[in-house]
């Protein structure tokens, strides 16, 4: 889950990048464990489904980053299945 203390962090494995600039001036990258559900194996979820705490859905909430994230499952879901490997959580 991405958190409110998440803000202007930096992630190694971030497929997107968002903000909430009207209210808070923060940045977020959306590490790609947010977009794996923690009890189903292979589903990648993108859009307002990804995780993350009700603060940062402000910011993760609006179109460019649900085309970003669901771009970013979309490109896992590919290469999982062009591999034959699930997903990798």
């Amino acid at each position: 889950m991405l958190r409110r203390e998440d803000m202007d962090q930096t992630f190694d494995a971030a497929v997107a990048l968002t903000g909430h600039w009207t209210r808070y001036r923060s940045l977020y990258q959306i590490p790609y464990r947010c977009l794996l559900p923690a009890e189903l194996p292979n589903l990648l979820v993108a859009g307002r489904c990804i995780s993350v705490d009700p603060r940062v859905h402000h910011a993760t909430k609006e179109i460019p980053a649900c085309m970003a994230t669901g771009e970013a499952a979309g490109v896992a879901a590919a290469l999982a299945v062009r591999t034959g490997i699930d997903p990798p959580s």
